[in-house]
């Protein structure tokens, strides 16, 4: 998990979510990638399709 922090319309946001490496450090600049599955929809208590489980994870430029 990450804390990243970028500007939208001049505001700075922060934004909480997964990597796509263990081989990240502070201040490391990031991008936002397409997963389709961001964890295994038979896991957890809901019914899968009545989630959608696609999102993005910071991956280091």
């Amino acid at each position: 998990m990450a804390i990243v922090e970028f500007e939208v319309d001049g505001q700075a946001v922060r934004a909480l979510g997964q990597v796509t490496t263990d081989d990240i450090e502070t201040g490391d600049v990031v991008e936002p990638v397409y997963v389709e599955e961001l964890r295994d929809p038979e896991v957890g208590i809901k019914a899968p399709e009545s989630q959608s489980w696609d999102g993005y994870r910071w991956d280091p430029v």
